[in-house]
């Protein structure tokens, strides 16, 4: 087991630390009422410390690792399943402070909980006062599934994480950029722009959002934008270039501008095609004055 590796899957669940959540309430009640006993938990194992997700049966937050009976589910093998008949009667345990005082565990056992790479992070475990003789098979069998449960509950936050961070950024992109991104339905009609569009041209999202996108082009120009439009929307596979036109300012000044874009309309998330917007005002100064000569 690679601890570092370990360690990294654990922080990349976005666990740690956060507030008690039902799904994993629900799931140690489940274990409690299934495997009847009267303590379940979820605990994560961090680099010196046990956390609790969730209990029913006792109040524990916090232990330390050498403490902990979770901590040696990490290392079962392909059975994932670590059981202790009479942790009094352990070598192992018959002196951890959880044994010899509150809150006297004496029968524990752990499935362990795995990351997508296989991992071991911490056990959904069910504990009781007095000793027990194991687990029956069907036992064993219904505390890997709800081992499993958990793990997929792992799984989940950690990819709900990777889509906030994705998200986060995206946004960043989009509405750091210069350039005027907008979206656009198969009609043409506007359903996302980016805040550049209001520091490029002066017009306001909330304006924008559900106009005719065509509506900002210049009468002379849009005869070219709608048919590259409709290239676009049936997806022409030679049809890449950037095209140049003029789009309408808030204060009716004509902006020249260069576009470029993607079609995702099959994208549920996008549905729309994604036009970049880039003033050329600038560029187009430059090249009239090395037209004319000058530096």
């Amino acid at each position: 087991m690679d601890e570092a590796e370990r360690l990294a899957e654990l922080v990349a669940t976005g666990i740690l630390d956060t507030q008690r959540d039902q799904a994993f309430d629900d799931l140690v009640l489940l274990a409690s009422t299934i495997l009847e006993t009267p303590v379940a938990m979820v605990n994560l194992i961090d680099a010196d410390r046990q956390w609790t997700k969730a209990a029913h049966g006792i109040d524990l937050d916090v232990l330390p690792r050498e403490d902990a009976f979770c901590s040696w589910v990490l290392d079962v093998g392909p059975d994932d399943l670590f059981v202790v008949p009479d942790a009094a009667r352990d070598a192992r345990f018959d002196g951890n402070p959880l044994v010899t005082g509150d809150p006297g565990i004496r029968f524990y056992a752990g499935a362990v909980l795995r990351s997508r790479t296989g991992q071991g992070l911490g056990a959904l475990c069910v504990i009781d006062k007095a000793p027990r003789p194991g687990l029956s098979a069907a036992q064993a069998d219904q505390l890997r599934l709800l081992g499993r449960q958990a793990s997929r509950l792992l799984e989940a936050s950690r990819l709900s994480k990777e889509l906030a961070r994705a998200e986060a950024w995206a946004r960043a992109v989009l509405e750091g950029g210069s350039d005027i991104v907008l979206v656009l339905d198969a009609t043409g009609t506007i359903t996302y722009a980016s805040e550049a569009l209001e520091r490029t041209l002066g017009w306001s999202i909330e304006a924008r959002t559900g106009t005719p996108g065509f509506d900002l082009v210049h009468p002379d120009d849009l005869s070219v934008v709608a048919e590259v439009f409709a290239r676009r929307v049936e997806e022409d596979p030679d049809d890449h270039l950037p095209l140049e036109f003029r789009v309408c300012s808030a204060d009716g000044e004509w902006i020249p501008v260069e576009a470029l874009s993607t079609n995702r309309l099959d994208e549920p998330d996008v549905a729309g095609v994604v036009v970049h917007l880039r003033d050329v005002t600038y560029r187009r100064e430059i090249e009239a004055r090395v037209q004319r000569g000058e530096r």
